[in-house]
């Protein structure tokens, strides 16, 4: 797992989907790992288990520190992140704790977490950090009063890396309590109940006790295939790979497309302004009462209402299409990027505000 070793921070960019891992995926990847601590138990041999790749190209920072920005993988390297805080929690040996803490999940400083979830999920990641840090049950989110949807704004929404957390917090607990015994308050031993668990534990096939240092034992087994972009070569431009890869996975809506295509080709500062002072006022007006996301009715509407009738969009599957081109058009008749919040950005940011008062008050 040397990659989650590296001293670099790991950005996903506010251009990529957030967190969007399911339990059963959470489940199946952790199901993997169990497999591989069970056989590992008495025997030499090296259990590689093979996870997928990771792509990233590297890009230096304000302070000329080299960061690791993440086209592919992220799912990935996020739930394997939690899982670490989930053993961190819950593992009893305080050196093996800050050994996690600091080998894994923070810089050098010992203080920032190395990875840097989009922008939706930073929060609850830096929170769960906190609480990781501070408390060592698998509650420790509820034990330190943290509220994932409180006081964060609309456009940040609801974020599926707390579920993925907790849920890791208690498969580790799970493994933890097969076959184990203690000791109740009349001093009888009996075992521990998982009754509540039997689900987890059938699909995991377990039948004896995991403990979470053999859990992080089988993690050092795992292998990621580690592919470095060089944006210099057009072959490696993020851009295209990034389309590649999603063209062959689970597919984008309409709105990951948008929002990738508008940001994606910016450096990372400017990724995250456009993102904060224009990306999030417009999801953030373009949700209706149940938070769904509406930014896709949005930019239809925009089009036909705001290009119309040269960029009549007939149906949602031809909104993105139809966008792309009139982005494009508007740049190359400006000649540079500098202009796009002027060309682009502003106009999208009025419309929104027409939009909600039209559609969503």
């Amino acid at each position: 797992m040397a990659f989650l070793e590296t001293e670099q921070s790991l950005i996903v960019p506010v251009y990529q989907r957030h967190y969007a891992w399911t339990s059963a995926e959470v489940q199946e990847l952790f199901s993997d790992i169990i497999q591989v601590a069970i056989e590992r138990r008495g025997s030499d041999k090296k259990w590689e288990h093979f996870v997928g790749s990771l792509v990233y190209v590297e890009v230096d920072d304000a302070n000329a520190n080299t960061q690791r920005v993440l086209v592919d993988g992220q799912q990935r390297v996020t739930t394997l992140s939690l899982l670490l805080l989930a053993l961190a929690t819950h593992v009893k040996d305080p050196l093996v704790r800050k050994q996690i803490q600091e080998r894994y999940l923070l810089l050098s400083d010992k203080v920032t977490p190395k990875l840097f979830p989009v922008r939706d999920d930073r929060i609850s990641y830096r929170q769960i950090c906190v609480a990781a840090a501070g408390a060592c049950t698998n509650d420790a989110m509820g034990s330190a009063g943290i509220d994932n949807s409180a006081s964060i704004p609309k456009s940040y929404g609801y974020s599926q890396i707390a579920d993925s957390y907790r849920l890791l917090c208690q498969l580790v607990k799970t493994a933890d309590s097969i076959n184990r015994q203690y000791r109740d308050n009349k001093n009888t031993v009996v075992a521990e109940d998982v009754d509540s668990l039997g689900d987890a534990v059938s699909r995991m096939g377990l039948n004896r006790r995991v403990s979470p240092t053999e859990i992080l034992d089988a993690l050092q087994w795992l292998t990621i295939a580690e592919i470095s972009l060089d944006p210099e070569l057009r072959s490696d431009n993020p851009q295209i790979v990034f389309e590649s890869i999603n063209a062959k996975g689970s597919p984008l809506s309409e709105t990951d497309k948008i929002r990738n295509y508008l940001l994606m080709n910016n450096n990372l500062e400017r990724q995250e302004y456009l993102f904060e002072h224009y990306w999030c006022p417009i999801e953030d007006r373009c949700r209706d009462e149940f938070g769904d996301d509406k930014v896709a009715h949005f930019v239809r509407y925009f089009l036909n209402w705001y290009v119309a009738p040269r960029c009549a969009v007939r149906s949602m599957g031809q909104v993105f299409l139809q966008f792309r081109r009139w982005v494009d058009a508007r740049v190359d008749n400006t000649g540079h990027m500098n202009r796009m919040i002027e060309q682009i950005w502003q106009p999208m940011i009025d419309a929104s505000l027409r939009y909600e008062y039209l559609f969503l008050d």
